[in-house]
């Protein structure tokens, strides 16, 4: 049956819990490795792990996973259906049935046996401890490793055995003390199953060259998507791009530059591009390099990679508190709101922002402008990008164009105009394109988050009557009037709530508190909870 995308928000994740950009698989770092053109067809690559004493095998034949029950490779004892398999194992082949079944229904060729390398012709897939390998120890959820070329095409073509992690446990840390895996358990083990077949269907079906790896990791991280939409491992490292968007430019041809990109793919699946994804592989297949394959698979869908990435750019602003699930971004209200190069009030008669654009970059910038009526103010969210096919294609993470934005209250009738004002946004050069968005400002009642709770964060938002920009004075007392702290800030938006933005100590004890805040246009005292 296809694949549906689900677009319902049904397990809620902590985007920070497991923030890190280490390689989650070792496909890129073992895999594509220099020189691996030249092996002579015919010849084993890789040694397989040995000291994993038993197997079982998937009800069809085409999986055999390699397990022990004692010692560090140890999976989980429990055997619930009392079959005399361990439940993680019958999980595994579970996952790894569903995954393959799912890959040929979507249309991919079936990747060859191994010849009896592990037992038997089936695909073999070892559970040892994962936790401190890959490249300094930093740990690794899976592993797709090469063993045996098969063709003489280019790109090579190999058979391939998959290592997972035993068992996927919180407590794992790798070498230097880091927690590993942001998706535990089962779970982590279903979506390891399905990103690591698909490299065996990559490396088997279509081939593996030594470049560009981000998209064997884009589409792999995808696939997680796609057959597993509830388990939102791939957020972690989507949070990064948010989180510092300069440094992540999607042109960028790394593996990890894949997994933090991966959820872009779901804008490639639902848009008039859905079946670029497969074609990718079969422009790999017939010797078209990764990046080119890419664009070439979007074009033979009757659009451009341009046109799909630019009509994507509200997506990048509809994350965190903006978040609306129904745009067709699994998980963005769990994703940060992506970091602004500029937040700053804008006066007559404009302003104007510079820098450089990498290929496929994403920058945003915030202003607040008068209203066009001149009573309040209207947030102006700017998110450019420089869509060049040509550029991402030779993927030289030095190769750079420069941009300029104006802001100006008298616009040119082909400037961009901003609703709700009289201002527009003018974008220099015409090969950069934008999306705009003015929004109202909404004064908010109370402070929030209230009650704040002091183990999570000491950080609270306080309602004013000003504008961004305006200096303000917030006072910290007790219920009795009795005067705390006095705090300095300058107030700003959050989203579209004007708000003074003051950390609290963390050593406050429990109870209500007031906050009296001074602009100067009035002074208000509001009320909030403190709780540690």
């Amino acid at each position: 049956m296809p694949i549906i995308l689900l677009l319902v928000l049904i397990i809620p994740v902590a985007a920070t819990a497991h923030n890190h950009t280490s390689p989650r698989c070792g496909f890129e770092t073992e895999f594509c490795i220099p020189g691996v053109h030249t092996l002579p067809y015919g010849t084993i690559l890789n040694t397989r792990p040995t000291s994993l004493p038993e197997t079982a095998e998937s009800a069809d034949g085409s999986f055999r996973v390699h397990y022990t029950r004692s010692g560090p490779d140890a999976v989980p004892a429990d055997d619930i259906n009392h079959n005399g398999i361990p439940d993680f194992v019958d999980e595994a082949l579970a996952a790894l049935t569903y995954s393959r079944e799912q890959y040929i229904a979507m249309g991919y060729r079936v990747p060859p046996g191994d010849g009896g390398a592990g037992g038997s012709d089936a695909i073999d897939v070892y559970m040892r401890d994962l936790s401190t390998a890959g490249p300094s120890g930093q740990g690794l959820y899976g592993l797709t490793s090469p063993e045996t070329r098969i063709s003489q095409t280019t790109p090579p073509r190999f058979t391939s055995f998959i290592e997972v992690d035993n068992n996927f446990s919180a407590d794992d840390r790798n070498s230097s003390g880091g927690i590993v895996y942001g998706t535990t358990g089962v779970n982590g083990l279903r979506v390891t199953c399905a990103h690591e077949l698909y490299h065996v269907f990559q490396s088997g079906s279509y081939g593996v060259f030594q470049v560009q790896p981000m998209i064997y990791e884009f589409t792999a991280t995808l696939m997680e998507q796609l057959l597993y939409p509830t388990i939102p491992d791939w957020v972690s490292y989507t949070s990064k791009l948010f989180a510092r968007p300069a440094e992540w430019p999607f042109g960028t041809s790394s593996g990890i530059t894949g997994y933090v990109w991966g959820f872009w793919g779901q804008v490639v699946y639902n848009s008039p591009a859905r079946t670029a994804i497969l074609d990718i592989w079969n422009q790999i297949y017939n010797g078209t390099y990764p990046m080119q394959a890419f664009v070439n698979a979007i074009d033979a869908n009757g659009t451009s990679l341009r046109d799909v990435f630019c009509n994507s750019l509200p997506l990048f602003y509809a994350t965190g508190s903006r978040s609306v699930e129904t745009d067709g971004l699994l998980f963005s209200a769990n994703l940060p709101e992506i970091q602004l190069g500029i937040d700053a009030p804008a006066e007559p008669p404009s302003t104007m922002a510079t820098g450089n654009l990498r290929a496929f970059e994403v920058r945003a910038f915030r202003y607040s402008l008068p209203n066009a009526d001149g009573n309040g103010r209207v947030s102006a969210a700017i998110v450019v990008t420089w869509p060049d096919a040509e550029a991402f294609v030779r993927s030289n993470p030095n190769e750079q164009t420069p941009f300029t934005i104006i802001v100006t209250n008298s616009p040119l009738p082909s400037d961009i105009p901003i609703a709700g004002t009289t201002w527009g946004v003018r974008i220099t050069p015409s090969n950069i394109c934008a999306w705009v968005q003015g929004s109202a400002t909404h004064h908010v009642e109370a402070p929030y988050p209230n009650p704040v709770r002091l183990s999570q964060s000491t950080i609270i938002n306080i309602p004013v009557n000003a504008q961004p920009g305006e200096n303000v004075e917030v006072t910290l007392l007790t219920s009795d009037f009795v005067g705390l702290a006095t705090f300095r800030t300058t107030v700003i938006l959050d989203d579209v709530r004007p708000v003074a933005r003051i950390e609290l100590s963390p050593t406050l004890q429990n109870g209500p508190y007031l906050l009296r805040t001074q602009s100067n246009s009035a002074t208000t005292l509001t009320k909030c909870m403190i709780l540690r």
